[in-house]
Order: C-alpha cells, then sequence, then structure tokens
C-alpha cells in the first residue's frame, strides 16, 4: 500500500508568503512548490547559530504544552551585526500562531463491489418503486424474512418515514455481518453482531459491498478503542461529525497532487463544547451500537475517563521539541478513526445517504438500501485524527553584548480530525448480461407465409475476452455503460443468472453489410419480464423464394443485452405440393483493401546510364542565361537514348511467369516547364 504525504498550505512557500513562518525557513525543513509538486527544503550556509533548551511540560491547561528557550547568534562570518539583527528580527512576527500537521497517510484504502445473487425479479421491480432508504436494510434483523410472495408484499408495502428520516445517517460500530451456515435462531441481540445465513441470499437479489480499510495495525485499532469505544463515546463523536459545521482550512496531499480544502474539526472542541452527558438522538440519525448507551450518570464518568485517556495519548505521540517539529520536520502521529461513506443518486449534489463506520477494522459495509438498476456515486472519507501542533515565538529579547536573540517556543497540540477524500466511485447493481441466446428456423408444412423462430437462453457461459461487449448499435452505450460500471473494467464476464425470455428479434429485406444496418430494423420484442420461463416462439410472416436477413439478442428482465447472435439469412422455398426453409449463416462481404501501386526500386531500379546523362561540350555552354538543354546537348553516347522505347521481361524463378516492362526515356527540363 502506497504512502501520502498530507502537509498543511501554511507550511509551503510559494513566494507570496506573508504571515508564514519565516523562523522555521530559516532553520527547519520547509516546503517549496518547482513544477507543480511539493518538494523538501532546508536552508543552506544560514547566518544564524541556533541553541535549544530543554523542554519543559505545563499540564495545567486542558491539554498539555510545552515550552523551549532558543538562543540564536551570529555566524561566525556575519560582518554587520546590525544588518544581522535587523535580518532576524523581519523575520519575527509578534503573537503570530502557526500550525503543522504534517503526516503520512496510506492511500488506495477503499473500493466498492456488487454483489449479486440470484434473481428476484418482483423484489428489484420493488426497489425501484420505493424510496430506497424504506427498503429492508440487511442490518435490521427483525426484518427478516420478507414475504415469498414480493408481488403481495408490494401490494401492501408502507412506508414508514420515520425509519426512512432515521436512515439518512447512519452510525455503525462493530457490528458486522458474518454469512454463516444457517438463519438467525431466536431474537437477535441489538448489542452482538448480527449473523445470518443463506436468508441475506434468499432475500436480497443484490446489494453493493464496500469494501475497506484491512491494512490498519492492530496497534492502531487496540488505540482507536481504548480512547473511544472502552469510553462508551464512539457514537457521540461520530455524531460530532455529523452536526458540527467545523474550518476548512488547505492541505496538500501527494494523492491529489494539489491543494485541496479538508473539512477540520477539534478535538478540543469536541471535549470541551459538545454536550457529552446528555446526548438525544436526532430524528436523521439511526445508530447500530455494539455497547449500550450509558446513562446519564455513567456518562459523567466516561467523559473524564475519554479526556485522561486522550492527555495520555497526546503525552506520548505530539512532537515536544523545536528539534523535532522544526529542524527534523518530523511527521505527526495520525490515528485513523473511521469511515465516513456519502452516496449521492447519478448527477445530484445532495446525498441519499451518509454511512459513519466508526472503526477501522469493519472490513466492510453492505448497502442494501439501494434501487435496483440505478447508478450511485460513492464518496469515501477518511476521518483522521491528527496529533499536530500549534506553537509560536514569544518573548524576543535582544542581549546586544552577548549578540543574539533569546526567545521562547510555545508549543500546544492542535490535535484534530481531518475528513480526508480517499475514493470517489460510480457504482450499480444491475443485471449480468447473458450469452447469445440459442436460435432455430422452421416452418410448419404446408404453410406457405409463416416462419418459426424457436428461442431459448444459453446454458454454455461464453469465456470473458478482450472487448467482449462491444457496442454494436448507438442505444447499445447505456446498458453497456452500466455492465462497465458494475464490473469495474471493459472485459466483462456474462452469465445465466439473470435469464428472461425476452428477445430482441432485427430483420433486414436486403443483405447488410455491417451490424449497424440493422439498428433501426427491429422486427419485433418477445416475451415478458419476470417470467420463469427462458424459452420463447415467434411467427414471422414472410414472401416465399424471398431471403431475410436476422440478428437475434436477448434481455435480461430489466433490459441489459446480450451480444448478437450471428447473421442468419432465411428463406422459405415453396414448390408444388410442399414449402421448406432453408437458412444458414451470413457472412459480410469483406473489403478488399488492394492497393495498385507497389515500390520496385527495392528490387530493381531502372534509370539511364551516366553517359546518357552527361551534357557534352560543356565549356561552351552560355551559363549567363537560363539553361534550355536539349536532346542535342544532354548524352555523349552516339547513340542517345532519349524518345526511345525498350522492353524488359522479368521472369520468376519459382512460377516461372513472366511480366513484360515497356519503358520509354523522356527528356524534361524541370526549370523550363510550361505553366498554366
Amino acid at each position: 500500500m502506497s504512502s501520502n504525504r498530507v502537509i498543511d498550505g501554511s507550511s509551503i512557500f510559494t513566494g507570496n508568503d506573508v504571515g508564514k513562518d519565516q523562523i522555521k525557513k530559516e532553520f527547519g525543513v520547509f516546503y517549496e512548490i518547482e513544477n507543480g509538486t511539493v518538494v523538501t527544503k532546508t536552508t543552506q550556509n544560514s547566518p544564524y547559530v541556533l541553541t535549544l533548551g530543554p523542554v519543559q511540560t505545563d499540564n495545567t491547561g486542558l491539554l498539555p504544552f510545552y515550552t523551549q528557550t532558543m538562543r540564536i547568534n551570529s555566524a561566525s562570518y556575519v560582518s554587520d551585526y546590525d544588518e544581522w539583527i535587523t535580518n532576524l528580527q523581519q523575520k519575527f512576527i509578534p503573537s503570530a500562531e502557526y500550525i503543522d500537521h504534517y503526516f503520512i497517510e496510506p492511500s488506495n484504502r477503499c473500493k466498492t463491489d456488487p454483489a449479486n445473487n440470484f434473481e428476484s425479479y418482483e423484489y428489484e421491480l420493488l426497489s425501484k418503486q420505493v424510496p430506497p432508504l424504506s427498503l429492508p436494510n440487511i442490518y435490521d434483523g427483525q426484518e427478516f424474512p420478507l414475504p415469498e410472495e414480493m408481488t403481495t408484499y408490494l401490494d401492501q408495502f408502507s412506508i414508514n418515514n420515520v425509519e426512512v428520516e432515521q436512515r439518512s445517517n447512519v452510525f455503525m460500530g462493530d457490528t458486522s455481518l458474518n454469512i454463516s451456515s444457517g438463519p438467525p435462531v431466536g431474537p437477535i441481540d441489538p448489542f452482538e453482531p448480527p449473523v445470518y445465513g443463506p436468508y441475506i441470499y434468499e432475500t436480497y437479489n443484490s446489494y453493493i459491498k464496500l469494501s475497506l480499510d484491512t491494512s490498519v495495525s492492530l496497534q492502531d485499532q487496540a488505540t482507536t478503542h481504548f480512547l473511544f469505544k472502552e469510553t462508551g463515546l464512539t457514537n457521540k463523536l461520530f455524531s460530532f461529525f455529523k452536526r458540527t459545521a467545523g474550518v476548512r482550512l488547505d492541505f496538500y496531499s501527494d494523492s491529489q497532487n494539489t491543494m485541496t480544502e479538508l473539512n477540520v474539526k477539534s478535538l478540543t472542541s469536541f471535549l470541551q463544547d459538545y454536550d457529552l452527558v446528555f446526548f438525544p438522538e436526532q430524528d436523521d440519525e439511526k445508530f447500530y451500537r455494539d455497547f449500550p448507551e450509558p446513562s446519564t450518570f455513567e456518562a459523567q464518568f466516561l467523559r473524564l475517563e475519554m479526556l485522561s485517556r486522550v492527555r495520555d495519548h497526546i503525552s506520548t505521540k505530539i512532537r515536544k521539541s523545536f528539534q523535532s517539529l522544526i529542524v527534523d520536520g518530523d511527521a505527526c502521529h495520525s490515528l485513523l478513526i473511521g469511515y465516513k461513506v456519502e452516496k449521492f443518486r447519478e448527477n445530484t449534489n445532495n446525498p441519499v445517504q451518509t454511512i459513519f463506520i466508526m472503526s477501522p477494522n469493519v472490513n466492510n459495509y453492505y448497502d442494501s438500501l439501494i434501487s435496483y438498476d440505478t447508478v450511485y456515486n460513492y464518496k469515501f472519507t477518511a476521518i483522521t485524527m491528527v496529533v499536530g501542533n500549534s506553537y509560536a515565538y514569544v518573548n524576543p529579547i535582544v542581549e546586544e553584548e552577548l549578540a543574539q536573540v533569546v526567545m521562547t517556543f510555545v508549543n500546544r497540540p492542535s490535535v484534530q480530525f481531518l475528513e480526508m477524500p480517499i475514493l470517489s466511485q460510480d457504482m450499480i447493481a444491475t443485471d449480468i448480461p447473458n450469452p447469445v441466446p440459442e436460435v432455430a428456423f422452421f416452418n410448419e408444412r404446408g404453410n406457405k407465409n409463416e416462419i418459426i423462430i424457436a428461442l431459448d437462453q444459453a446454458t454454455i457461459v461464453e469465456h470473458s475476452f478482450e472487448n467482449n461487449y462491444p457496442i454494436y448499435f448507438n442505444k447499445d452505450s447505456n446498458a453497456q455503460r452500466k455492465v462497465f460500471i458494475q464490473q469495474k473494467e471493459q472485459q466483462i464476464q456474462f452469465s445465466d443468472l439473470y435469464t428472461s425470455n425476452l428477445y430482441e428479434i432485427y430483420r433486414v429485406d436486403e443483405p447488410p453489410s455491417r451490424f449497424l444496418d440493422f439498428e433501426n430494423n427491429l422486427l419485433t420484442i418477445v416475451g415478458e419480464a419476470g417470467v420463469n420461463s427462458t424459452d420463447n416462439l415467434y411467427r414471422d410472416i414472410v414472401v416465399p423464394q424471398k431471403k431475410y436477413y436476422y440478428l437475434i439478442r436477448t434481455l435480461t428482465n430489466f433490459g441489459i443485452h446480450s451480444n448478437p447472435t450471428r447473421v442468419y439469412e432465411v428463406e422459405l422455398v415453396q414448390d408444388s405440393d410442399e414449402t421448406y426453409l432453408n437458412y444458414s449463416e451470413f457472412k459480410f462481404e469483406q473489403t478488399k483493401l488492394t492497393n495498385l501501386n507497389k515500390t520496385f526500386k527495392k528490387f530493381m531500379q531502372i534509370k539511364p546510364n551516366l553517359s546518357q546523362i552527361a551534357l557534352k561540350q560543356y565549356e561552351i555552354l552560355d551559363n549567363s542565361t537560363p539553361d534550355n538543354y536539349d536532346t542535342s546537348v544532354v548524352g555523349v553516347e552516339p547513340e542517345v537514348l532519349w524518345g526511345k522505347r525498350f522492353k524488359i521481361r522479368i521472369k520468376s524463378k519459382k512460377t516461372g511467369k513472366k511480366i513484360d516492362l515497356n519503358v520509354t526515356f523522356n527528356l524534361v527540363d524541370e526549370n523550363n516547364q510550361p505553366t498554366n
């Protein structure tokens, strides 16, 4: 897994650096932009010599902070002390506060996958007709099982508006689905992970699986649990993320290769300003807790317990010294708290639902609250706690007799929750294309105007190959796009999972030259969505002794087409006492790409001898006038070749075939060509 630098925008020097820490640029690691990329820099040959005192800890505040004495002397090569002190004073901004939250995070941590089980047309149709948040949720065990007759369920369906509103923001703890060999037995404990067996497959035809980062270290998982879960405040922390606006700050990240505005929320604000004791849930929130909600009395003590644990954690993880923070430019400690996943309908700005995953060791989240055959965009955000720093240089004193400046470095923790965008991905649960259908043509004896087409779904699934689901007709682009989104590649897998008895039959009356000739010649669509049978018949009225050309493909219940069959040439033949059928595969005429010219110089070159193109009487030629050389001047041989015809015969050594070339040499004066 690759890593990603995240750097405060205020720490990056761009040339317009008013208000930025010039002392850091002088003594430590800083960042500049070169060729559009942030690079690490240090100042060489500084005129300043720095001496640091010991780090002092102050525990009087809500969180501990640290101080350190700084002594700055001039380097030995400095000749003008007054200029030196003036330059140093210009780098110092009284009462200025600087922040530093530089940290390293992993990248490529999330993905989405469709989960197609088996066809349940009634449920799929239901999901398209009602608000998706009113559908049965995998995590609500009390909603299992659904009625076997989905049509009955559809007729009796009533939307629980309270439940729909609550599901707008869902908070998940460690609760996860464990697929076992059987259904739940007895009542489901709301504080235990639900265990579902085949019911999840029998009830839900499809859902979308959100796969989260599984590489979080066990130590980081344990730390997150220790700080928040064990103190019973995980739900409150994540409601804080949902209910608090936060501030927007600029950060540069390697993964984005640009400055990005991130939403930042302060741990101090959570500890001081957020009500952690009296905690009513809001109407648009639903919590799937993995521990009982503490009472008001218990919450008082748990808040103090969390504060104590957070203080201890910060004191061991924060960059305390000027050396670590400024000189060495060490990365600060970061801790993945969980994820926020926003689900949008395609081309909309407001999320249908926001899901908070409140533990970094939850590997997957299963989203069943989706309308079938609908494209959604999932935006993943990693909620990361960063133990950064807020620091200042205070009380500068100029000691002229010692040629030095003394000041105090005050270093406070700046513990922030950053919402880091890590993935935006379209996803859909839709039908998987079927293999090419099986087709047969026949006729009934004595019926002189009718062709019968027998149709059935193929049972042999096509193997995957490159570009195996191309666009044959312009209207195919929508279905192709859905399939590519679901399978996340253009080399797709076919399946007989979503069979139907729906078929598209195309017919043209003249020999086609390409597949596109069928596009505007759809004869009919036969079949009915949701019917269990896969076979079908179609009777086409035709004229005897006339050839027709057919192209057929199958449709799933929701209109995802298969690749087409081969083109069939069919003719109903009538003689004196019977009718019969001729049909065979029709092949498009191949375009002959014939090149009538061939470069022959590689094999043979025909040109005049040098003596035939030399100029005779060169010494008496008049060079003062434009050249006008004719056959009396060009050629020194007694017999010139201009205007004469030659026959050159070429004979093949392998076949004995002969080719005669008739060649005439003409003399052309290029400088005196007639103009039109």
